[in-house]
Protein backbone atom coordinates (compact mmCIF):
# COMPACT_ATOMS: atom_id res chain seq x y z
CA UNK A 1 0.00 0.00 0.00
CA UNK A 2 1.72 3.61 -0.80
CA UNK A 3 2.67 6.20 1.79
CA UNK A 4 -0.02 9.02 2.53
CA UNK A 5 1.12 12.07 0.24
CA UNK A 6 3.86 14.65 2.21
CA UNK A 7 2.21 17.78 0.33
CA UNK A 8 -1.17 17.87 -0.91
CA UNK A 9 -2.34 20.66 -2.14
CA UNK A 10 -5.60 20.12 -4.14
CA UNK A 11 -6.33 23.84 -4.08
CA UNK A 12 -5.67 27.60 -4.06
CA UNK A 13 -7.54 30.64 -3.17
CA UNK A 14 -6.92 34.03 -4.18
CA UNK A 15 -8.61 37.33 -4.53
CA UNK A 16 -10.70 39.32 -1.73
CA UNK A 17 -9.96 37.89 1.90
CA UNK A 18 -7.18 35.73 0.63
CA UNK A 19 -4.86 38.35 -0.91
CA UNK A 20 -5.55 39.86 2.02
CA UNK A 21 -4.20 37.31 4.20
CA UNK A 22 -0.87 36.43 2.13
CA UNK A 23 0.56 40.35 2.26
CA UNK A 24 3.66 39.72 4.11
CA UNK A 25 2.07 37.28 6.39
CA UNK A 26 0.71 33.56 5.57
CA UNK A 27 -2.45 33.01 6.48
CA UNK A 28 -5.75 31.34 6.07
CA UNK A 29 -9.29 33.56 6.90
CA UNK A 30 -10.68 31.35 9.82
CA UNK A 31 -14.32 32.26 8.58
CA UNK A 32 -13.56 30.68 5.29
CA UNK A 33 -11.98 27.30 6.78
CA UNK A 34 -15.68 25.55 6.23
CA UNK A 35 -14.40 25.47 2.63
CA UNK A 36 -11.35 22.69 3.07
CA UNK A 37 -14.53 20.79 5.43
CA UNK A 38 -16.58 20.99 2.46
CA UNK A 39 -13.35 19.92 -0.13
CA UNK A 40 -12.81 16.97 2.39
CA UNK A 41 -16.71 16.09 2.82
CA UNK A 42 -17.03 16.04 -1.64
CA UNK A 43 -13.70 14.26 -1.65
CA UNK A 44 -14.97 11.08 0.59
CA UNK A 45 -18.31 10.91 -0.81
CA UNK A 46 -17.01 11.00 -4.57
CA UNK A 47 -14.22 8.37 -3.94
CA UNK A 48 -17.34 6.82 -2.31
CA UNK A 49 -19.23 6.56 -4.69
CA UNK A 50 -17.00 5.89 -7.22
CA UNK A 51 -15.77 2.97 -5.08
CA UNK A 52 -19.37 1.55 -4.47
CA UNK A 53 -19.95 1.89 -8.49
CA UNK A 54 -16.87 -0.80 -9.28
CA UNK A 55 -17.78 -2.71 -6.16
CA UNK A 56 -21.77 -3.28 -6.30
CA UNK A 57 -21.59 -6.80 -4.95
CA UNK A 58 -20.18 -5.24 -1.64
CA UNK A 59 -22.75 -3.68 1.13
CA UNK A 60 -19.76 -1.89 3.37
CA UNK A 61 -16.69 0.24 1.88
CA UNK A 62 -13.46 -1.21 3.57
CA UNK A 63 -12.45 -0.89 6.98
CA UNK A 64 -10.99 2.97 7.84
CA UNK A 65 -12.77 3.97 4.17
CA UNK A 66 -13.39 7.27 5.35
CA UNK A 67 -10.99 7.93 7.98
CA UNK A 68 -8.15 7.29 5.08
CA UNK A 69 -9.25 10.25 3.35
CA UNK A 70 -9.66 12.24 6.11
CA UNK A 71 -7.27 15.70 5.84
CA UNK A 72 -5.48 17.60 8.40
CA UNK A 73 -4.27 21.43 7.50
CA UNK A 74 -0.49 21.41 7.81
CA UNK A 75 0.37 24.62 7.04
CA UNK A 76 -0.25 27.33 4.58
CA UNK A 77 2.02 28.71 2.08
CA UNK A 78 2.90 32.54 0.34
CA UNK A 79 1.12 33.89 -3.05
CA UNK A 80 -2.42 32.84 -3.37
CA UNK A 81 -3.26 31.16 -0.10
CA UNK A 82 -2.83 27.27 -0.44
CA UNK A 83 -3.45 25.22 2.66
CA UNK A 84 -1.25 22.10 2.73
CA UNK A 85 -2.59 19.05 3.57
CA UNK A 86 -2.24 15.79 4.84
CA UNK A 87 -4.11 12.23 4.41
CA UNK A 88 -5.43 10.34 6.99
CA UNK A 89 -2.96 7.38 8.50
CA UNK A 90 -5.41 4.88 10.37
CA UNK A 91 -6.14 1.54 10.28
CA UNK A 92 -7.13 0.20 6.89
CA UNK A 93 -7.81 -2.93 5.13
CA UNK A 94 -5.13 -3.97 2.87
CA UNK A 95 -6.14 -4.89 -0.04
CA UNK A 96 -7.75 -1.08 0.12
CA UNK A 97 -5.24 1.96 -1.35
CA UNK A 98 -6.32 5.02 -0.30
CA UNK A 99 -4.01 6.99 -2.81
CA UNK A 100 -5.72 5.29 -5.60
CA UNK A 101 -9.19 6.43 -4.75
CA UNK A 102 -7.94 10.40 -3.58
CA UNK A 103 -6.27 10.46 -6.72
CA UNK A 104 -8.86 9.43 -8.68
CA UNK A 105 -12.18 11.25 -6.40
CA UNK A 106 -9.49 14.62 -6.37
CA UNK A 107 -9.49 14.21 -10.80
CA UNK A 108 -13.50 13.26 -11.06
CA UNK A 109 -14.22 16.73 -8.78
CA UNK A 110 -11.59 18.65 -11.24
CA UNK A 111 -13.51 17.46 -14.06
CA UNK A 112 -16.71 18.22 -13.15
CA UNK A 113 -15.73 21.77 -11.77
CA UNK A 114 -14.30 22.22 -15.71
CA UNK A 115 -17.44 21.30 -16.84
CA UNK A 116 -19.01 23.80 -14.91
CA UNK A 117 -16.49 27.07 -15.21
CA UNK A 118 -17.19 25.97 -19.27
CA UNK A 119 -21.15 26.19 -18.89
CA UNK A 120 -21.55 22.82 -19.82
CA UNK A 121 -23.03 19.91 -17.95
CA UNK A 122 -21.58 18.01 -15.62
CA UNK A 123 -19.54 14.62 -16.95
CA UNK A 124 -21.85 11.44 -16.96
CA UNK A 125 -19.14 9.52 -14.94
CA UNK A 126 -19.60 12.00 -12.09
CA UNK A 127 -21.76 10.32 -9.37
CA UNK A 128 -25.13 11.35 -9.08
CA UNK A 129 -25.10 10.71 -5.24
CA UNK A 130 -22.31 13.62 -5.52
CA UNK A 131 -24.13 16.26 -6.68
CA UNK A 132 -25.45 18.42 -3.70
CA UNK A 133 -22.51 17.74 -1.60
CA UNK A 134 -20.58 19.41 -4.89
CA UNK A 135 -22.88 22.38 -4.69
CA UNK A 136 -22.11 22.80 -1.39
CA UNK A 137 -18.21 23.56 -2.33
CA UNK A 138 -17.56 27.23 -2.92
CA UNK A 139 -20.89 28.83 -1.24
CA UNK A 140 -18.97 30.94 0.84
CA UNK A 141 -16.55 32.46 -1.52
CA UNK A 142 -16.98 36.25 -2.34
CA UNK A 143 -17.29 37.46 -5.83
CA UNK A 144 -13.81 38.53 -6.11
CA UNK A 145 -12.51 35.30 -5.22
CA UNK A 146 -11.86 32.14 -6.55
CA UNK A 147 -10.73 28.93 -5.98
CA UNK A 148 -8.26 27.31 -8.22
CA UNK A 149 -8.77 23.09 -8.26
CA UNK A 150 -5.60 21.14 -8.99
CA UNK A 151 -5.92 17.81 -10.10
CA UNK A 152 -3.13 14.95 -9.81
CA UNK A 153 -1.64 15.89 -13.27
CA UNK A 154 -1.20 19.52 -12.40
CA UNK A 155 -3.52 20.93 -14.06
CA UNK A 156 -6.41 23.30 -12.52
CA UNK A 157 -9.25 24.93 -13.22
CA UNK A 158 -10.61 28.27 -11.76
CA UNK A 159 -13.97 28.08 -9.82
CA UNK A 160 -15.69 31.37 -9.15
CA UNK A 161 -19.18 31.88 -7.21
CA UNK A 162 -20.63 32.99 -10.58
CA UNK A 163 -19.52 29.28 -11.93
CA UNK A 164 -21.40 27.90 -9.12
CA UNK A 165 -24.21 29.51 -9.57
CA UNK A 166 -24.62 27.79 -13.06
CA UNK A 167 -24.18 24.22 -11.07
CA UNK A 168 -27.19 25.44 -8.85
CA UNK A 169 -28.83 26.27 -11.40
CA UNK A 170 -28.11 22.13 -13.43
CA UNK A 171 -29.04 20.91 -10.26
CA UNK A 172 -32.20 22.73 -9.34
CA UNK A 173 -33.61 22.42 -13.00
CA UNK A 174 -33.25 18.86 -13.26
CA UNK A 175 -34.37 16.12 -10.44
CA UNK A 176 -31.50 13.80 -9.57
CA UNK A 177 -32.98 9.98 -10.11
CA UNK A 178 -31.00 7.65 -8.84
CA UNK A 179 -31.04 3.72 -7.38
CA UNK A 180 -30.85 2.80 -3.83
CA UNK A 181 -32.46 2.30 -0.29
CA UNK A 182 -34.21 4.17 1.50
CA UNK A 183 -35.29 3.95 5.05
CA UNK A 184 -38.79 4.74 6.51
CA UNK A 185 -42.34 4.35 7.16
CA UNK A 186 -45.08 3.10 4.66
CA UNK A 187 -48.45 4.62 5.17
CA UNK A 188 -51.91 5.52 2.72
CA UNK A 189 -51.27 2.68 0.69
CA UNK A 190 -53.61 2.96 -2.24
CA UNK A 191 -53.55 -1.10 -4.16
CA UNK A 192 -55.59 -0.44 -6.81
CA UNK A 193 -53.26 2.93 -8.15
CA UNK A 194 -49.57 0.74 -6.96
CA UNK A 195 -49.16 4.37 -4.85
CA UNK A 196 -48.37 5.07 -1.04
CA UNK A 197 -47.15 7.86 1.00
CA UNK A 198 -43.50 7.15 2.51
CA UNK A 199 -41.86 9.58 5.33
CA UNK A 200 -38.38 9.05 5.87
CA UNK A 201 -36.49 9.23 8.80
CA UNK A 202 -36.68 12.75 9.40
CA UNK A 203 -40.62 12.64 9.15
CA UNK A 204 -40.37 14.67 5.59
CA UNK A 205 -43.53 12.89 3.59
CA UNK A 206 -43.06 12.00 -0.50
CA UNK A 207 -45.50 9.86 -2.31
CA UNK A 208 -44.61 6.57 -3.77
CA UNK A 209 -45.17 4.32 -6.51
CA UNK A 210 -44.55 0.95 -7.83
CA UNK A 211 -45.23 -1.63 -10.50
CA UNK A 212 -44.72 -5.17 -9.22
CA UNK A 213 -48.30 -6.08 -8.17
CA UNK A 214 -47.00 -9.17 -5.85
CA UNK A 215 -45.61 -6.32 -3.70
CA UNK A 216 -49.36 -5.34 -2.43
CA UNK A 217 -49.40 -8.11 0.76
CA UNK A 218 -45.69 -7.45 1.30
CA UNK A 219 -46.29 -3.46 1.58
CA UNK A 220 -49.63 -3.67 2.85
CA UNK A 221 -48.33 -5.85 5.90
CA UNK A 222 -46.08 -2.99 7.13
CA UNK A 223 -48.55 -0.35 6.49
CA UNK A 224 -49.91 1.05 9.83
CA UNK A 225 -50.95 4.62 11.50
CA UNK A 226 -47.23 6.77 11.29
CA UNK A 227 -46.71 7.19 15.01
CA UNK A 228 -46.76 3.04 15.18
CA UNK A 229 -45.62 1.82 11.51
CA UNK A 230 -42.58 -0.35 10.80
CA UNK A 231 -39.58 1.21 9.93
CA UNK A 232 -39.13 -0.56 6.52
CA UNK A 233 -35.47 -0.24 4.12
CA UNK A 234 -36.94 0.52 0.17
CA UNK A 235 -35.06 -0.60 -2.15
CA UNK A 236 -36.28 1.55 -5.02
CA UNK A 237 -35.31 4.33 -7.64
CA UNK A 238 -36.42 7.60 -6.06
CA UNK A 239 -34.78 11.56 -7.30
CA UNK A 240 -33.86 14.22 -4.68
CA UNK A 241 -34.17 18.18 -4.81
CA UNK A 242 -31.04 20.34 -5.20
CA UNK A 243 -31.18 19.99 -1.12
CA UNK A 244 -30.69 16.35 -1.34
CA UNK A 245 -33.75 16.00 0.23
CA UNK A 246 -36.09 12.76 -0.99
CA UNK A 247 -38.85 14.26 -3.68
CA UNK A 248 -40.59 10.80 -5.07
CA UNK A 249 -40.50 7.30 -5.28
CA UNK A 250 -40.47 6.54 -9.01
CA UNK A 251 -40.88 2.40 -8.69
CA UNK A 252 -40.07 -0.10 -5.93
CA UNK A 253 -38.26 -3.02 -5.99
CA UNK A 254 -38.15 -4.76 -2.60
CA UNK A 255 -39.43 -4.05 0.86
CA UNK A 256 -37.49 -5.33 4.09
CA UNK A 257 -38.44 -4.60 7.92
CA UNK A 258 -35.63 -3.06 10.21
CA UNK A 259 -37.48 -2.29 13.30
CA UNK A 260 -41.27 -3.11 14.46
CA UNK A 261 -43.11 -1.40 17.68
CA UNK A 262 -43.63 -4.89 19.18
CA UNK A 263 -39.80 -5.59 18.22
CA UNK A 264 -37.52 -6.61 21.67
CA UNK A 265 -35.97 -2.55 22.40
CA UNK A 266 -38.44 -1.45 19.38
CA UNK A 267 -39.72 1.47 21.22
CA UNK A 268 -36.25 2.75 21.84
CA UNK A 269 -34.56 2.09 18.22
CA UNK A 270 -37.27 3.89 16.82
CA UNK A 271 -36.57 6.66 18.58
CA UNK A 272 -32.61 6.14 17.41
CA UNK A 273 -34.34 6.06 13.65
CA UNK A 274 -36.20 9.25 13.95
CA UNK A 275 -32.53 11.38 15.15
CA UNK A 276 -30.84 13.66 12.10
CA UNK A 277 -27.79 15.05 12.04
CA UNK A 278 -27.12 17.76 14.28
CA UNK A 279 -29.89 16.47 17.07
CA UNK A 280 -27.19 17.68 19.68
CA UNK A 281 -27.42 21.28 19.76
CA UNK A 282 -25.74 20.99 16.04
CA UNK A 283 -23.63 18.20 17.26
CA UNK A 284 -24.07 14.67 16.66
CA UNK A 285 -24.49 12.48 13.28
CA UNK A 286 -28.05 10.09 12.88
CA UNK A 287 -27.18 7.00 14.13
CA UNK A 288 -26.02 4.42 11.00
CA UNK A 289 -28.90 2.32 10.02
CA UNK A 290 -26.06 -0.82 10.46
CA UNK A 291 -25.57 -0.12 14.12
CA UNK A 292 -28.96 0.11 14.83
CA UNK A 293 -29.44 -2.97 13.02
CA UNK A 294 -26.78 -4.38 14.95
CA UNK A 295 -28.33 -4.03 18.20
CA UNK A 296 -31.88 -5.13 16.94
CA UNK A 297 -29.97 -8.29 16.04
CA UNK A 298 -28.49 -8.30 19.32
CA UNK A 299 -31.89 -7.88 21.63
CA UNK A 300 -33.38 -10.58 19.73
CA UNK A 301 -30.93 -13.03 21.46
CA UNK A 302 -31.84 -11.97 25.11
CA UNK A 303 -34.66 -12.81 27.48
CA UNK A 304 -37.17 -9.70 28.84
CA UNK A 305 -35.46 -9.69 31.84
CA UNK A 306 -31.91 -9.01 30.02
CA UNK A 307 -33.40 -6.50 28.23
CA UNK A 308 -35.85 -4.11 30.67
CA UNK A 309 -32.90 -2.82 32.47
CA UNK A 310 -30.86 -2.03 29.02
CA UNK A 311 -30.13 1.74 28.09
CA UNK A 312 -29.79 2.59 24.45
CA UNK A 313 -28.62 5.30 23.06
CA UNK A 314 -26.61 7.39 20.26
CA UNK A 315 -23.71 8.40 20.19
CA UNK A 316 -22.33 11.74 18.30
CA UNK A 317 -20.05 9.85 15.85
CA UNK A 318 -23.18 7.88 14.64
CA UNK A 319 -22.98 4.78 16.58
CA UNK A 320 -25.08 3.38 19.14
CA UNK A 321 -24.51 3.02 22.84
CA UNK A 322 -25.95 0.18 24.71
CA UNK A 323 -25.33 0.05 28.73
CA UNK A 324 -26.39 -1.73 31.94
CA UNK A 325 -25.60 -1.35 35.75
CA UNK A 326 -25.71 -4.62 37.26
CA UNK A 327 -24.44 -5.26 40.64
CA UNK A 328 -22.03 -2.42 41.03
CA UNK A 329 -20.64 -3.15 37.24
CA UNK A 330 -21.45 -1.27 34.38
CA UNK A 331 -21.76 -2.97 31.03
CA UNK A 332 -21.95 -1.24 27.96
CA UNK A 333 -21.51 -2.06 24.33
CA UNK A 334 -20.65 1.13 21.71
CA UNK A 335 -21.40 0.00 18.31
CA UNK A 336 -19.27 2.29 15.50
CA UNK A 337 -21.40 3.44 12.49
CA UNK A 338 -19.39 0.37 10.66
CA UNK A 339 -20.90 -2.48 13.09
CA UNK A 340 -17.86 -2.61 14.60
CA UNK A 341 -18.70 -3.55 18.19
CA UNK A 342 -16.50 -1.91 21.70
CA UNK A 343 -17.32 -3.72 24.80
CA UNK A 344 -16.40 -2.42 28.61
CA UNK A 345 -17.22 -3.61 31.90
CA UNK A 346 -16.30 -1.60 34.92
CA UNK A 347 -16.51 -3.46 38.23
CA UNK A 348 -16.84 -2.36 41.35
CA UNK A 349 -14.20 0.75 42.51
CA UNK A 350 -10.62 -0.82 42.56
CA UNK A 351 -10.55 -3.20 39.87
CA UNK A 352 -9.24 -2.74 36.36
CA UNK A 353 -12.01 -2.26 33.49
CA UNK A 354 -12.35 -5.16 31.02
CA UNK A 355 -11.96 -3.68 27.59
CA UNK A 356 -12.25 -5.20 23.72
CA UNK A 357 -13.71 -6.11 20.31
CA UNK A 358 -17.07 -8.41 21.14
CA UNK A 359 -19.30 -10.02 18.48
CA UNK A 360 -22.70 -10.58 18.63
CA UNK A 361 -22.32 -14.08 20.34
CA UNK A 362 -19.88 -12.81 23.13
CA UNK A 363 -21.86 -9.82 24.01
CA UNK A 364 -24.65 -12.13 24.96
CA UNK A 365 -22.44 -14.71 26.75
CA UNK A 366 -20.83 -11.66 28.37
CA UNK A 367 -24.19 -9.95 29.53
CA UNK A 368 -25.59 -13.38 30.50
CA UNK A 369 -22.79 -14.00 32.98
CA UNK A 370 -23.31 -10.68 34.54
CA UNK A 371 -27.43 -11.15 34.47
CA UNK A 372 -28.51 -12.91 37.77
Amino acid sequence: MSEPPDDFKPLRLSGGRFDEASVGTVGFPLEAIAELARYERLLIKVARELWRKENPHRTRAPKGFDEQLRLRLTTVTEGCVTPVLLRGQGDADRLFDPDSWMHRAQSSIAEALSAIVGEQQLPSAFPAAARHTLVQFGSSLRPDELCRIVDPSGTDVAYTQAARHHLVGIVASSEVTMDGTLVGRIGELDANRRTFRFSDRSGRRVEGSFRQTGLIAELRQFTDRDAVATFVRLTCRYSTDAEQRVEGIEDVEDVDPIVAADDPLGSRLRHLLELYDGWHDGDGLAPALTAIEWVRDFAAELTSEQLEPLVVGPTLEGGVLVEQQVAGTRWSLEIDPDGEVHAVTVPPEGTPAIEGIKDGEDAVSSLRALTP
